[in-house]
């Protein structure tokens, strides 16, 4: 199994072996597997450097009392290894072989943080916000909302759409009026009111279908109803409304900042990644040339692109543009939750590998950008200074 999950490989022999002889394996990003003598999986890592690790793993210094990794030394017969090249293959590299090799452990080998998502059931009777950390394929009406790069964040999102549109805060107590006109909110004056029949449920749902777009992005049409309707009633010595009115606009601002700028509609997800791979031989140039690796991240499906060079970067705008024509596949082992989880380690760095590009839009199709939007992106990334050809 282990052949059919790498590259290459190399046999070992510890009574033979010297770290000269594992000059052959590359310098490079990547996995690598050190496996028994029936092939079966001793330690999977993913590194910076497969030669480097391997020549620390085969040829550690001495051992000191304080040292707790193991010995693999007279065990290994094999060393299996795939190059990546980049840190975003890598990590998906490893996170599907550890899922093949380990299935039953590999979650823990990950050590993926856990992922807080917002959900709503636009088909309920009364619906509301609320944080998942679930994720489930098929049919369902709900919506799904992320990524956030914490639970904090997701939690404010939450707030800012309860704040901006007014929405109730005590679901739960809409439908017993008795006891909800003891909840604070309806006291403050800081929701609707459905309860006591303040607002129709039709005008609530009105209000529910605002939040939505605003989550999906589509804020700056609900930005201007609420600045005319704060300068109507400034205009007629309603005060306190209007203050009330800027109060929305101001958590509205809160939805456009750094901490949600790739939050959205997961069922709509669509993220292009970019970063560098290997370079490349060819006829009639004498220095290698660059190639580049390209991702598409959906919801529940990573697409890896063949590698491109500049002069080729037409066809990859094709090939994304067929893929995201397409509904996007099921994950195995209902491993959603995980892969957004690897998605967000990388959204979400203080520094970021390579480029990413939002191919989501909130009102129609998923869009493809422009070999020229792409090509931009790239030179302030990579320095790219090569021309394109379509």
């Amino acid at each position: 199994m282990a052949r059919q999950l790498f590259e290459a490989c190399l046999d070992i022999d510890p009574a033979r072996q010297t770290v000269q002889e594992l000059k052959v394996l590359p310098a490079q990003k990547g996995v690598i597997l050190f496996a028994d003598p029936e092939d079966k999986p001793i330690q999977l890592l993913l590194t910076a450097n497969i030669r480097r690790t391997a020549a620390a793993r085969l040829f550690p210094p001495e051992a000191t009392s304080a040292t707790k990794r193991a010995d693999i030394t007279q065990i290994t017969r094999r060393i299996h290894y795939t190059i990546c090249y980049n840190d975003f293959r890598t990590s998906l590299q490893f996170y599907t072989i550890a899922g093949v090799l380990y299935p039953d452990t590999y979650a823990e080998m990950l050590a993926l943080p856990k992922q807080t998502f917002v959900r709503i059931d636009p088909g309920a009777k009364w619906p509301f916000f609320t944080l998942t950390e679930s994720l489930r394929a098929g049919d369902s009406e709900e919506r799904i909302f992320g990524p956030f790069p914490t639970r904090k964040s997701a939690g404010r999102f939450v707030g800012a759409l309860q704040g901006a549109f007014r929405l109730c805060q005590r679901p739960d107590l809409v439908d017993i009026p008795e006891k909800a006109r003891s909840c604070p909110y309806l006291q403050m004056g800081t929701c609707p009111a459905p309860c006591v029949g303040n607002i129709s449920r039709g005008e609530y749902l009105g209000q529910i279908e605002g939040a939505i777009a605003a989550a999906e992005g589509d804020i700056e049409p609900c930005r201007e109803r609420i600045e005319a309707r704060m300068k109507q009633l400034a205009g007629e010595m309603e005060f306190e409304q209007a203050e009330m009115a800027k109060k929305r606009i101001e958590q509205l601002e809160v939805l456009t900042t750094g901490a949600y700028r790739w939050t959205g509609d997961l069922r709509r997800l669509g993220l292009l990644h970019i970063d560098r791979s290997a370079k490349v031989a060819q006829e009639g140039k004498k220095r290698k040339v660059q190639c580049y690796a390209a991702f598409l991240i959906r919801y529940g499906q990573v697409t890896v692109f063949h590698d491109f060079t500049l002069d080729k970067m037409g066809g990859l705008c094709r090939s994304l543009q067929a893929k995201l024509a397409q509904e996007p596949g099921p994950s195995g082992r209902n491993r959603l939750g995980e892969l957004m989880s690897l998605l967000s380690y990388f959204l979400y760095r203080s520094k970021q590998p390579g480029i990413w590009l939002d191919c989501a839009s909130v009102t129609g199709p998923s869009r493809v950008p422009a070999a020229s939007e792409i090509r931009e992106a790239m030179g302030k990334h990579f320095d790219v200074k090569s021309k394109i050809k379509n």
